[in-house]
């Protein structure tokens, strides 16, 4: 006896018929129905390629991969993940379809027979063609329309025009009383217009309110009336000067010649004349007696013994024969690391 085939079955629950999801990429074992024990099973109906240990790895779709079994092995199951999804040959499969079907026959009443049947015709009849241009089909179910002149069908006219030999209609766009593309309108149509009032002319332009009228301002001067008062002239021109934008007191006088405002000169009279002012640097002739208030401060050396008149004779008077030649002046500190002093010099500390 040939071995049975199982086909590739849905991992579902015994009880409630739901698939088993904790069984995606498992494995489990076809066993005998209600034991533990492994079936024989294989790959093919010679059983030439035996599965080790009867063990098959379910899908991440959840089947059970196809197998065949011997029939002394009676009804299997796939054991796994400690649930127990029993499996169904083919033949069992085919077996139990005949049988739902001939329970469900002998259950039919002749009344739902008939419902049936009449409903199955109405469902053909309701998509069955009836008349095509009032033409009924023929007992294949196909509608022979006659053809029109010219060969178009069962259309004689478009539009005044009749079907070419081919069966289609040309036409133009005066057939359907259309303007042909890129038509253009004279100027003068315009004046036919609704709602355009004037005649239009060279010198005139439409305006937004539907009028043909001149430029404003007229004799050449455009639609500018006038500027600040000043009209434009026959060429419409507006000249302007300076007078019209309120620059009257505006003119083109060089800096150099700019004159220098009253209160600008009555503050340059109360300042000295250069020549008046004694300046701080550069060379100058100073004249007349000067009275200082308080003793100017002047470097040191800053006189030669020759510019202090009588300033020798008048020291030499002061320390009796002794002639001096030489004026030293310096600090307390220079004159003490002098060595030896010069009895022909006069020696004056300046300070420490």
């Amino acid at each position: 006896m040939a071995r049975i085939l199982y086909v590739a079955k849905l991992a579902v629950a015994r009880e409630t018929g739901l698939p088993i999801p904790s069984l995606a990429g498992q494995t489990v074992t076809i066993v005998k129905r209600g034991t533990t024990t492994p079936a024989a099973i294989s790959e093919d109906e010679a059983g030439a390629v035996v599965i080790s240990g009867a063990v098959r790895t379910v899908t991440a779709e959840l089947f059970i991969p196809s197998f065949w079994v011997e029939p002394s092995e009676g009804p299997v199951s796939a054991l796994g993940g400690g649930v127990e999804v029993p499996l169904e040959s083919v033949e069992g499969v085919a077996w139990r379809l005949n049988t739902l079907e001939g329970v469900f026959t002998a259950t039919l009443s002749a009344a739902q027979a008939a419902q049936i049947a009449a409903e199955a015709a109405a469902s053909s009849a309701s998509t069955a063609v009836r008349r095509v241009n009032g033409i009924a089909p023929d007992s294949t179910g196909n509608v022979n329309v006659a053809g029109g002149p010219g060969g178009g069908g069962g259309i004689l006219t478009v539009a005044g025009q009749g079907p070419d030999g081919t069966g289609n209609v040309p036409l133009s766009a005066a057939n359907v009383g259309a303007a042909a593309s890129g038509h253009t309108h004279t100027f003068a149509s315009k004046t036919g217009l609704t709602g355009v009032t004037g005649t239009p002319t060279s010198s005139t332009y439409l305006r937004g309110d539907g009028t043909w009228a001149e430029p404003p301002g007229g004799a050449g001067g455009g639609s500018v009336n006038s500027i600040n008062g000043v009209t434009p002239d026959g060429g419409g021109n507006v000249t302007l000067n300076k007078g019209h934008l309120n620059l009257g007191a505006v003119d083109n006088t060089s800096d150099a010649n700019k004159p220098v405002s009253g209160p600008t000169q009555t503050a340059l009279d109360a300042k000295a004349a250069d020549s008046a002012v004694v300046k701080l640097t550069g060379n100058q002739s100073v004249g007349g007696v000067k009275t200082f208030t308080s003793a100017p401060v002047v470097p040191d050396a800053a006189f030669t013994q020759a510019k202090v008149s009588g300033l020798t004779t008048a020291l030499g008077g002061k320390v009796g024969s002794t002639t001096i030649n030489t004026i030293w002046t310096g600090s307390q500190t220079a004159y003490d690391a002098i060595g030896s002093k010069d009895s022909a010099t006069l020696y004056l500390v300046t300070g420490a």
